[in-house]
């Protein structure tokens, strides 16, 4: 079954305040520090179930996945690959739904494309349907792939793939290039990647280090038919504690079992170097038992930025998941921005730079953007003084745990469209609470 909202936004979904809309007040933090347990990164788990199956169909291994995530994601590619599972034993057609999941979506897609004698069609949500898969059909077919369709439900019949040096197009979305890294495996020759051009590269480069860490054990441990591979837990959920810990600065604030750099394979790992130039200090403990993070606003450092006046340039192309944290964080904490690099946000659940700009305004930020740049250059207007700010997810998982931090800086903040947090971190209002963000 699906896990659906947490607890705290059951009790507010069921008042009379309407479907899926969340009111937040910050009640305060008595507490020395506050602890977060994080959910297991989707990007790298949705990874390890694709590389689970390519294992078991090729080799009959058996991989135990530990740690995967309970979010929409993760779970409907999971049922996924358990229908296709079934396909492998039975050879029944199914109808597989991949939801709102481009990550779910283009990885199956290439995956089942490359598999000989598959029969199936492969749907998506309506939302998940505007978003771009032309390059990674496109490149599909040019490898000998039979889909029809040319948005989802795609029909798909399977068939043993070849690297003719094919290209994708890059300028995107990594996972088109992830997509087909994978599923080539099961080509009779793979497909070669590039990690030095197109956007948001520590997205390949975790794909290469997932697949070179399922061959690596597979080896080790070819006679015992199996092995398990662990889920590390998730930065980008992780910037949203950042994004507190700079709008409420000495707060300690305990990540259990996040891994710093150079253990990690995100790229959004960089969320604690970009977040240690805005005065929010990191230490990492590593052990057996009490491995983490644990992060501090230092706030005189943060005052003397914001005294500074000078406005902090980031490049965020590699690392388009921490945009949200990042841009409401900075406003709240006064601190002028220049954002580069962030063009393809425009593909993402939602336009995110549109998204941003309009939910920033309602509170009295004017942000500007161009087609990869966006900045706070500390124009405000009178909607600055608003206390109980209603604000949209868009449908946008990211911009709704960016908003919902915001709840400190007011009386109160109402999120509509709150459920949108399934899609990657379920019970993110239960954890908010630990901060004294409270669900009212």
């Amino acid at each position: 079954m699906k896990k659906t909202i947490d607890s705290y936004l059951m009790e507010t979904l069921a008042s009379s305040q309407g479907p899926d809309r969340v009111t937040l007040q910050y009640q305060g933090w008595g507490k020395s520090e506050g602890c977060v347990c994080l959910p297991g990164s989707k990007s790298v788990a949705a990874r390890a179930l694709i590389m689970s199956f390519i294992y078991d169909y090729l080799y009959n291994i058996n991989v135990d996945l530990r740690g995967l995530p309970l979010c929409d994601d993760t779970v409907e590619l999971n049922e996924a690959v358990r229908l296709l599972q079934q396909w492998k034993v039975k050879g029944n057609e199914f109808t597989y739904d991949l939801g709102s999941g481009g990550t779910s979506l283009r990885f199956f897609l290439a995956l089942v494309a490359s598999i000989p004698d598959f029969r199936g069609e492969i749907t998506c949500s309506e939302a998940m349907r505007r978003r771009p898969m032309r390059p990674l059909l496109d490149a599909l077919r040019m490898a000998g792939a039979n889909i029809k369709g040319e948005n989802a439900p795609y029909i798909v019949s399977g068939r043993q793939l070849d690297n003719r040096e094919i290209r994708v197009e890059s300028n995107l979305s990594s996972q088109f290039e992830s997509a087909l890294a994978m599923a080539s495996l099961l080509w009779k020759h793979p497909f070669r990647n590039n990690v030095s051009t197109g956007v948001s590269r520590p997205y390949v480069e975790m794909t290469n280090a997932v697949i070179t860490a399922f061959s690596h054990a597979a080896a080790n441990n070819r006679l015992s038919g199996g092995f398990v591979y662990n889920i590390e837990k998730d930065w980008s959920a992780a910037s949203y504690f950042y994004e507190f810990a700079l709008i409420c600065p000495e707060r300690e604030i305990i990540l259990p079992g996040l891994k710093g750099s150079p253990c990690s394979l995100q790229g959004d790992v960089a969320c604690r170097d970009i977040f240690a130039r805005l005065g929010v200090k990191s230490v990492e403990t590593v052990g057996a038992d009490n491995s983490g993070i644990t992060l501090k606003g230092i706030k005189s450092e943060i005052d003397s930025i914001k005294r500074n006046s000078e406005i902090i340039k980031i490049n965020l192309e590699n690392t388009p998941d921490l945009v949200p944290a990042l841009a409401v964080g900075l406003c709240l904490a006064d601190i002028k921005f220049e954002f580069d690099g962030v063009g393809h946000l425009r593909f993402k659940e939602s336009d995110r730079i549109e998204s941003i700009t309009g939910e920033l305004a309602k509170i009295g930020f004017v942000i500007e953007s161009s087609d990869k740049k966006m900045a706070w250059r500390g124009k405000t207007t009178e909607a600055r003084n608003c206390k109980n700010p209603v604000f949209d997810s868009h449908n946008d998982h990211r911009i709704a745990m960016a908003l919902a931090v915001a709840a400190p800086c007011f009386h109160s903040v109402t999120i509509n469209g709150a459920g949108a947090i399934n899609k990657s971190f379920p019970d993110f209002i239960s954890s908010i609470s630990n901060l004294g963000i409270e669900a009212v």
